[in-house]
């Protein structure tokens, strides 16, 4: 972390991350991450590089980027499946949320 807060759920764990702070997520184990509402500033090191191959693929390009873009969900979940990615639910959904309030 390098500036605010990250609210991160791991599993069945759920911590907060701020300045200084860092955390591994595990492959394979459920995990969701939401911003504090201060300005917050994380750098996200993925490997291997599905991450980075899902926001290449399915992100805003920066040319029509603005807080009015809408996030093209079907696209997002399309080349999440083709990674072999798991998306938990609807942006928010945190592992608890899953079935019998377990992450898998």
């Amino acid at each position: 972390m390098i500036s605010g807060s990250l609210t991160v759920w791991v599993g069945n764990d759920k911590l907060t991350l701020r300045a200084g702070d860092y955390h591994h997520i595990p492959l394979n184990v459920p995990h969701t991450i939401q911003a504090g509402s201060e300005d917050t500033h994380a750098l996200n090191i993925s490997s291997p590089a599905g991450f980075a191959k899902l926001i290449a693929r399915a992100g805003t390009p920066t040319h029509r980027d603005s807080r009015d873009a809408d996030v093209d969900a079907e696209r997002f979940m399309k080349v999440t499946a083709e990674l072999g990615d798991v998306v938990l639910g609807p942006p928010g959904t945190t592992p608890a949320d899953l079935a019998g309030g377990e992450g898998r």
